[in-house]
This record gives C-alpha cells, structure tokens and sequence, in this order.
C-alpha cells in the first residue's frame, strides 16, 4: 500500500472510529439532530468511503474497501441491539448505499485530478 492510500485509509479509520462511538451509544428517547434516520446513515457512510474512493487504485482495492465499508455497516446494526439500540434492515441498506455512493464519487474525482494532472504536465512540457 502506498503511503496516499495509508492516509485515506487513515482518515475513513477514524470517521469509521467516531460513527462507532456515535452508533453504539444509547441515546435517550428524542433524537439529539433532526432529519430523516436512513439521511444520516446515508451520509456518515460516504464520508467513510469516499476517502477510499480517492484512493481508489485497481478492482482488487474498489473490492476490499467497499467490502470493508458494507461489512462494518452491517456488524454495527448488529450489535446495536445489545446496547440499547435498534437494529434495522433499512439502516444497513442506506449504509450500503452511502458507502457505494462515496466511493464512487471519490475515485470519479480521482479521475477528474489524475487527468487534469496529466494534463498540467503535458503543458509544462511543452
């Protein structure tokens, strides 16, 4: 692993770390931030992934780290249950989606700065 995939790697580990904390927490009876439940699950797992994304290099990494991102959503639902939580299936879906919708927004605009990049050495080439 090169070392700019160590630092996405690096940031989506702590974002992961905090929504851990967050999602295995009891809460009391009123939710402490409005909007919709599945929206915030939504978004907590694109910033998980879209440092991956960024760093996005081959099938075999898209694979590993979006099994990662789709497995921790899952183990979390699961284990929230036995910490006065609830589980729901719904949750895991929407953390599916995030976690896919941020890693493939992070390796397009992975894309976009290799390509402009490229393009940049090409000018200061000539």
């Amino acid at each position: 692993m090169e070392t700019d995939q160590r630092y996405g790697v690096l940031v989506s580990l702590g974002l992961a770390v905090i929504i851990a904390v967050l999602s295995l927490t009891p809460v009391p009876d009123t939710p402490l931030v409005g909007g919709s439940d599945k929206l915030h699950h939504f978004i907590a797992y694109a910033a998980i992934a879209l440092p991956l994304g960024l760093q996005a290099d081959g099938w075999r990494w898209s694979v590993v780290a979006l099994g990662a991102c789709f497995l921790f959503g899952g183990m979390i639902e699961i284990i929230q249950p036995y910490v006065g939580r609830q589980g729901e299936w719904a949750d895991v879906g929407a953390n599916i989606l995030g976690s896919s919708t941020g890693f493939v927004i992070g390796a397009v605009m992975a894309n976009i700065m290799s390509r402009y990049g490229e393009e940049t050495n090409r000018h200061l080439d000539d």
